[in-house]
Protein backbone atom coordinates (compact mmCIF):
# COMPACT_ATOMS: atom_id res chain seq x y z
CA UNK A 1 0.00 0.00 0.00
CA UNK A 2 2.20 2.70 1.33
CA UNK A 3 4.94 1.54 -2.20
CA UNK A 4 1.64 2.37 -4.15
CA UNK A 5 1.24 6.13 -2.65
CA UNK A 6 4.91 6.63 -2.82
CA UNK A 7 5.25 5.78 -6.60
CA UNK A 8 1.85 8.23 -7.49
CA UNK A 9 4.01 10.70 -5.19
CA UNK A 10 7.44 10.25 -7.75
CA UNK A 11 5.49 10.17 -10.15
CA UNK A 12 3.61 13.58 -9.51
CA UNK A 13 7.34 15.42 -8.38
CA UNK A 14 8.74 13.95 -11.58
CA UNK A 15 5.52 15.51 -13.74
CA UNK A 16 6.22 18.81 -11.60
CA UNK A 17 9.99 18.99 -12.37
CA UNK A 18 9.87 18.26 -15.72
CA UNK A 19 7.49 21.06 -16.38
CA UNK A 20 9.59 23.25 -14.72
CA UNK A 21 12.32 22.47 -16.93
CA UNK A 22 10.74 22.72 -20.06
CA UNK A 23 10.77 18.80 -20.69
CA UNK A 24 8.45 16.07 -21.97
CA UNK A 25 6.25 15.33 -18.23
CA UNK A 26 4.63 12.05 -19.21
CA UNK A 27 7.82 10.69 -19.93
CA UNK A 28 9.34 11.78 -16.37
CA UNK A 29 6.85 11.09 -14.89
CA UNK A 30 6.69 7.24 -15.89
CA UNK A 31 10.62 7.37 -15.53
CA UNK A 32 10.06 8.91 -12.07
CA UNK A 33 7.54 5.60 -11.16
CA UNK A 34 9.26 3.03 -12.62
CA UNK A 35 12.98 3.97 -11.10
CA UNK A 36 10.92 3.67 -7.62
CA UNK A 37 9.36 0.49 -8.71
CA UNK A 38 12.43 -1.31 -10.05
CA UNK A 39 14.57 -0.18 -6.88
CA UNK A 40 11.65 -1.52 -4.27
CA UNK A 41 11.13 -5.57 -6.94
CA UNK A 42 15.18 -5.65 -6.66
CA UNK A 43 14.70 -5.18 -2.93
CA UNK A 44 12.10 -7.77 -2.76
CA UNK A 45 13.99 -9.99 -4.52
CA UNK A 46 17.33 -9.50 -2.28
CA UNK A 47 14.90 -9.97 0.85
CA UNK A 48 14.28 -13.61 -0.73
CA UNK A 49 17.70 -14.69 -0.23
CA UNK A 50 18.73 -16.89 3.08
CA UNK A 51 20.03 -14.16 5.43
CA UNK A 52 17.64 -11.62 4.48
CA UNK A 53 14.87 -13.93 4.95
CA UNK A 54 16.02 -14.76 8.80
CA UNK A 55 16.76 -11.19 9.33
CA UNK A 56 13.45 -10.35 8.09
CA UNK A 57 11.27 -12.67 10.76
CA UNK A 58 14.14 -12.20 13.50
CA UNK A 59 11.57 -9.66 15.38
CA UNK A 60 8.73 -7.39 13.94
CA UNK A 61 10.70 -4.14 14.68
CA UNK A 62 13.54 -5.64 12.59
CA UNK A 63 11.08 -6.71 9.59
CA UNK A 64 9.75 -3.63 9.56
CA UNK A 65 12.74 -1.63 9.13
CA UNK A 66 13.95 -4.07 6.08
CA UNK A 67 10.73 -3.82 4.56
CA UNK A 68 10.46 -0.25 4.49
CA UNK A 69 13.53 -0.04 3.85
CA UNK A 70 13.15 -0.84 -0.20
CA UNK A 71 10.91 2.55 -0.06
CA UNK A 72 13.47 4.45 1.32
CA UNK A 73 16.03 3.25 -1.44
CA UNK A 74 13.28 2.86 -3.99
CA UNK A 75 13.40 7.38 -2.88
CA UNK A 76 16.69 7.41 -3.02
CA UNK A 77 16.99 6.04 -6.74
CA UNK A 78 14.26 8.35 -7.58
CA UNK A 79 15.54 11.33 -6.18
CA UNK A 80 19.39 10.89 -7.66
CA UNK A 81 17.95 9.95 -11.73
CA UNK A 82 15.63 13.49 -10.95
CA UNK A 83 19.19 15.42 -9.96
CA UNK A 84 20.81 13.81 -12.47
CA UNK A 85 18.03 13.65 -15.39
CA UNK A 86 16.10 17.02 -14.73
CA UNK A 87 18.97 19.70 -14.12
Amino acid sequence: MIEGILAISVAVWFYQAARRSGRDPFFWAAVGAGVFYATVFLWVGVNKLGFMEQLHHQSVAVGAFVHYLGSALGLLAAWAVQKLGLK
